[in-house]
């Protein structure tokens, strides 16, 4: 099941940090055996102000990711952590999985869709009842659900 989180639909705090992120992860952390035990990967160009620390290195197609690793909670703000206070929390994870690879969360480049989960029906239902309204599911092999139907 792939999932696709609505930006416009995704909730904010009093002081408007976004939480679509977090309500996912944690969703997530009860949807494997290995909460404690995760991994993101950020882009090592994604700020061009501060160096990349030291990480190890994944390199995939036109773009070499920094590995990081940690509980699933502590996974949205490994850029933070990573590049320290100045870098801000603005910046998500671009691919978060935990170690027994029981889901994979990718966040997007694009604006259509914030990010998408692949996993399981179980873990798609409870990311339905984390984030309601704002979950748009395609099976594998379909194309990502970039619009909300009008209702």
């Amino acid at each position: 099941m792939r999932i696709a989180l609505d930006p416009d639909q995704h909730a904010e705090s009093r002081d408007g940090e976004e939480l679509g992120l977090r309500l996912t992860l944690e969703a997530l952390a009860a949807h494997t055996t290995t909460p404690a035990v995760a991994y993101a990967a950020i882009w090592e160009g994604w700020t061009s102000t501060l160096p990349a620390p030291e990480a190890p290195r994944v390199h995939i197609p036109n773009r070499t990711m920094l590995l990081f690793r940690g509980p699933v909670g502590l996974m949205r703000d490994a850029p933070a952590l990573a590049w320290g206070a100045e870098a801000g929390r603005a910046q998500e994870p671009h691919l978060v999985w935990p170690d027994d690879h029981a889901w994979c969360l990718a966040c997007e480049v694009d604006e259509e869709i914030e990010f998408t989960v692949g996993c399981d029906e179980e873990t798609a239902r409870a990311l339905q009842d984390a984030l309601p309204d704002a979950v748009r599911r395609a099976g594998y092999g379909e194309a990502a659900p970039l619009y909300r139907e009008p209702g």
